[in-house]
């Protein structure tokens, strides 16, 4: 849902987030490819997706940038630590929903190496407070 955040102000919503959050925060978001904006394209030209045509208007969403708050976040003692999941399907969704505790499980890194040997399209990032 990231991708639907104007990026002006992503930054200030994940810190939102977590200080909202009791336990957790998972975010889910198309990564900022060449690939997923060529995908994206060429769906809107076969159909107006307003979802679609949110991702082009704030751009989709640039982990590293995310990635380096994290790490501030974590410096200043506001989370415990945090993972990120390559994501491309369902199963590793239901995977990550399923876990008990935030830690890594066998599920986790079997479905990850099962079903992302590709460019992963989405990423997950499991931020623990």
């Amino acid at each position: 849902m990231m991708e639907h955040v104007p990026q002006s102000i992503r930054m200030k919503a994940l810190r939102e987030f977590i200080g909202v959050a009791r336990h957790a925060v998972i975010i889910i978001a198309p990564q900022d490819t060449a690939e997923n904006k060529q995908a994206e394209e060429m769906v809107l030209k076969y159909e107006n997706n307003r979802f679609l045509i949110e991702h082009r208007q704030h751009g989709l969403v640039d982990f590293n940038q995310i990635i380096n708050e994290l790490d501030e976040l974590q410096k200043q003692g506001e989370i415990k630590n945090y993972r990120v999941h390559k994501l491309d399907n369902l199963l590793t969704l239901v995977c990550l929903m399923l876990e008990d505790s935030l830690s890594s499980s066998e599920i986790i890194e079997e479905a990850n190496i099962f079903e992302n040997e590709f460019h992963a399209r989405r990423l997950a990032l499991i931020i623990e407070k």
